[in-house]
């Protein structure tokens, strides 16, 4: 630190390195016991930027961190079929829309078959 602190006591648990995002997410991956996809390495080429990570004296759940970790980089995560962490970033999208909406087209959809928006869906394997 520098710098005696004053009487109080100072304690932590760090880890520190310089790691673009797919190397972070293999280090919490092999802390956790996963095995991490070979996609992490991909994403490090996609998105090499440093990145960080910190939480303060509060414990947080390892899927939490994953959770604000890959949001902040525009990236999802998921343990795929053979227990493997994987993620990958999420596409900007086609600048060119692929419909354009009027009064009369509006009127004419059909909305029984429209999902309603979810923040996030759990899919789970058998």
């Amino acid at each position: 630190m520098g710098s005696p602190p004053l009487g109080l006591d100072v304690r932590c648990t760090a880890q520190h390195g310089v790691f673009a995002i797919g190397g972070l997410l293999t280090k919490i991956a092999q802390d956790s016991g996963l095995t991490p996809s070979s996609d992490l390495a991909d994403l490090d080429i996609s998105q090499p930027y440093p990145v960080s990570f910190y939480t303060g004296v509060n414990p947080i759940n390892k899927k939490d961190a994953l959770d604000s970790i890959t949001n902040d980089a525009a990236c999802w995560w998921s343990i795929n079929p053979l227990g493997e962490l994987t993620a990958g970033s999420i596409e900007k999208p086609n600048p060119t829309p692929e419909i354009l909406l009027n009064t009369t087209n509006i009127d004419s959809l059909d909305f029984d078959q429209i999902i309603p928006a979810a923040w996030r869906i759990r899919v789970g394997w058998a």
